[in-house]
């Protein structure tokens, strides 16, 4: 048996060494390939986090306005229901002939809402580029730091990283598309450019070494066969960790994208509230002895009279509580933290990305009518699983105004990290509260 911990495992140690939780992070460029960036979003929901560059972002619907016929467009990135979408920077030239291709983020995180707690925040104090994203979680009061970076064939993201690497503290992790080769980490590159060993110094100012592959190879495959792969998208830990962390190439995650996905398991320090529950599931077995256990319980307990003191009663209330707590116990199971809400994804799409792959692997001329034949799948089983939801709303529920919320505009969640008046970004539940009281209090004393 593997002593290996899985995504989202809490490791217990000695009572005096931190537990960790080990966050499973998949970084991806997409190349803007809607079918992939759906699949990723339904299939993935085992990993914590999703760094894609190059991400689908286009018009998606006109929403209904009361000052334009036609509606307001809505435009973005994929959402799902097991995801928390935190895009980069978005500012569209109203002068620009194509405002959506031009200014569109390159970079977009996904945070899986099972680490909800750890209260994701896009940190936009420090860097708000569309190239770049800085995110933090609350670990414990204090922020643990994530770069997800898309570098272009200029170097900007590097130009900007390179000017503000000094500020941003506990960087446990930075991924991306670099677009950058070395010797060092591509064997079939003889050279190691300046800006190669400008993101070397980047990484060293943050604290983060790059890791090594399990399984090397290219990282970018182009479409065009006569065209030789390269390795150009990394991933960096903690120094303190580099020794121990390896990234695996996906290639069966790729799909019809020109990268390869990288996927690394990243250890931090476990938040005290991220305890694994204890589940029954209902209707099950484990349920029937859980109530015939209490069941049984009960009945040896012999009450005479009703309790005529305090003492008495909270004998009592102990005795109560400890047969429920001795039956939770022994039958309820720990949670894996898995958060995957009900999907569109059916056996077709599962049966049409197996013979994707198969053609990929083993029958190249006939790949893009099997990619072709996937996204059919996946259309079909979106436009079946969500008629079945406008029907059970039409015919079912009766309620119409449900379906409202469709036609809206898209409400992000609020991610930007909250700061209090010294500018600091405020790590717990306390100093929000304590931000709270004192700006809408201080006054009361004048």
């Amino acid at each position: 048996m593997s002593n290996t911990p899985e995504e989202g495992e809490i490791l217990e140690g000695p009572p005096n060494i931190p537990q960790t939780h080990v966050l499973s992070v998949l970084s991806f460029n997409v190349n803007h390939k809607s079918a992939i960036h759906d699949y990723l979003l339904e299939t993935c929901c085992n990993y914590d986090l999703l760094f894609i560059q190059e991400p689908t972002w286009r018009h998606i619907r006109n929403a209904p306005t009361a000052s334009n016929r036609e509606g307001k467009s809505v435009i973005g990135a994929p959402i799902h229901r097991n995801w928390i979408c935190i895009p980069g920077k978005f500012d569209p030239d109203p002068e620009d002939p194509d405002p959506i291709f031009n200014n569109r983020p390159r970079v977009l995180v996904y945070v899986n809402k099972r680490l909800g707690k750890y209260r994701p925040s896009i940190r936009k104090d420090i860097v708000d580029h569309r190239d770049i994203i800085l995110l933090s979680l609350y670990v414990g009061g204090e922020a643990v730091n994530f770069l997800n970076v898309y570098n272009d064939a200029d170097g900007t993201a590097l130009a900007v990283l390179g000017d503000i690497a000094h500020t941003i503290p506990n960087v446990v992790y930075m991924s991306g598309d670099f677009n950058i080769r070395s010797r060092h980490w591509d064997p079939m590159f003889p050279n190691h450019p300046t800006s190669a060993a400008n993101l070397d110094g980047v990484a060293a100012a943050l604290g983060i070494e790059r890791t090594l592959f399990s399984n090397p190879g290219p990282t970018h495959v182009p479409h065009n066969q006569f065209l030789a792969g390269t390795v150009i998208d990394l991933a960096f830990v903690e120094d303190t960790q580099v020794v121990a962390v390896t990234t695996q190439l996906m290639h069966v995650l790729k799909g019809d994208s020109d990268h390869v996905p990288l996927k690394t398991r990243v250890t931090i320090n476990k938040a005290p509230d991220l305890i694994p529950r204890r589940f029954i599931k209902p209707r099950s077995d484990e349920e029937k002895a859980y109530l015939e256990q209490i069941a049984e319980c009960f009945s040896h307990i012999h009450i005479e009279e009703p309790p005529q003191d305090a003492d008495a009663l909270e004998n009592l209330s102990k005795q109560v509580s400890t047969i429920f707590t001795d039956a939770w116990n022994d039958h309820s199971k720990l949670s894996r933290h898995s958060y995957c809400a009900k999907s569109w994804w059916n056996q077709e799409c599962a049966t049409a990305m197996a013979v994707y792959r198969t053609a990929s692997a083993f029958d190249p001329d006939n790949k893009f009518e099997a990619w072709n034949s996937f996204r059919k799948a996946t259309r079909n089983a979106k436009r079946e699983f969500y008629d079945d939801l406008i029907d059970t709303v039409a015919n079912s529920n009766k309620r119409p105004w449900d379906l409202m919320e469709w036609s809206k505009q898209w409400k992000l969640p609020a991610v930007e990290a909250i700061k209090d008046n010294q500018g600091v970004p405020c790590g717990s539940l306390e100093d929000l509260w304590t931000l709270l009281h004192t700006t809408y209090n201080s006054a009361s004393d004048r």
